[in-house]
């Protein structure tokens, strides 16, 4: 024996709950039945009155309740949608100052990167030519007479010379301006 079917209107019913959408108020049928009303856009009955296989009726004009129930539901749903936009709008724009962020601080980074490869550089050949065979004294220690001369590597005051950030300059022609000799 085949199994039993659903009569088509009681999955016409379901189907409209599935797809639809609660009523504010309800037709006739739903309201003298205390029941849930749901209409589908592809329907002109609700769902309770496919399922009773009766024609849907709004006789009675709404009364000012479920107006001002109607009302008030699709103004919080506005307010809801306007926020929610408003708060996307928001996170945008904090997104793309983080990204505008994380692109400056690369470029510093990499201008810095460059900068103590140039002064790393620079104090060793500083180091080397202290250290030539010729000269066979020792470089003295941080805090010996002698340490902050002209000639001692870090502290060489050549390093932090106007000539120092034009030869920076002139190395890296993508650096920005408030970097460069020019800018000073």
């Amino acid at each position: 024996m085949p199994p039993k079917r659903r009569p088509n209107h009681i999955s016409l019913a379901m189907v409209i709950i599935a797809t639809g959408f609660e009523m504010s108020s309800s037709c006739d049928f739903c309201a003298s039945n205390k029941r849930t009303c749901y209409l589908s856009e592809h329907s002109k009955n609700c769902s309770e009155c496919v399922r009773a296989k009766r024609s849907c009726s709004f006789s009675s004009p709404p009364t000012d309740r479920e107006l001002n129930s109607f009302l008030r539901d699709f103004n919080k749903i506005e307010r809801e949608r306007k926020s929610a936009l408003e708060e996307a709008v928001e996170a945008q724009a904090r997104a793309a100052q983080a990204q505008a962020k994380a692109i400056r601080l690369e470029r510093q980074a990499e201008f810095l990167r460059k900068r103590g490869g140039l002064l790393l550089r620079r104090g060793t050949e500083a180091l080397e030519s202290e250290n030539s065979p010729e000269q066979s004294e020792s470089v003295p220690l941080v805090g010996e007479s002698g340490a902050t001369s002209p000639s001692s590597g870090f502290l060489n005051p050549e390093v932090f010379s106007t000539s120092f950030w034009e030869s920076i300059a002139a190395e890296n022609p993508s650096t920005p301006p408030e970097h460069s000799a020019s800018a000073q």
